[in-house]
């Protein structure tokens, strides 16, 4: 792995780019290391020379996605929409602009979450946790819940839009480019929809 990190960061970008697509076409058991080799601009000797083998190639993309995003997080100051809306809207914008920079990452993640294979399945699982507990602190702390209607609890409203936007990726054509500003715009309108129908009148 010292000798993966020791490269120029624009040569690692490029072969963390085209192994995450190649997982994300194919899948963890069907992405052999010679297709990761090709869509990664290396030689297949090199795969395994800088990581390893293709497991530990796996766990680096997965944590190094997490942490993309993690980090882009922690640029959130204080959690400063009160709003629960407003502050979903901002999270989402954070992502985004991580994914603008490192193109494979969200079909990549995509394939994570419906990933299978028993060789990776514990690590994800764990992964996956721990992200979704991060983002529901950051969502659902210091919001304002007086404005949702008598009965409306703000984390199922939550977990409805992650599946609503997880399953808009998942419709996305494997390994094909995709619009960043798109898929807010389509998550912006479920947004605007749960919003009518979870507030009370008065903070329409």
């Amino acid at each position: 792995m010292d000798k993966f990190l020791s490269l120029p960061r624009i040569k690692q970008e490029a072969i963390i780019n085209g192994a995450m697509n190649a997982f994300a076409i194919s899948g963890y058991k069907k992405a052999y290391v010679s297709d990761i080799a090709r869509e990664a601009g290396i030689s297949k000797a090199m795969v395994f020379f800088y990581f390893g083998n293709k497991k530990s190639l796996y766990l680096y993309l997965m944590e190094a996605s997490i942490s993309a995003v993690e980090n882009a997080f922690s640029a959130i100051p204080d959690h400063s929409a009160a709003d629960f809306f407003d502050r979903l809207l901002q999270i989402t914008q954070v992502k985004l602009s991580v994914l603008r920079e490192r193109p494979a990452l969200l079909c990549f993640l995509t394939s994570m979450y419906f990933e299978t294979d028993g060789e990776v399945f514990e690590e994800i699982q764990a992964v996956l946790q721990n992200s979704t507990d991060i983002r529901q602190g950051l969502t659902l702390t210091d919001i304002d819940r007086l404005k949702f209607k008598e009965g409306i609890d703000p984390l199922l409203v939550e977990n409805i839009l992650v599946k609503f936007a997880e399953g808009y990726v998942s419709g996305l054509p494997r390994g094909q480019k995709y619009s960043p500003d798109a898929i807010y715009d389509e998550f912006c309108r479920g947004v605007a929809l749960m919003r009518t129908h979870f507030y009370k009148e008065e903070y329409l």
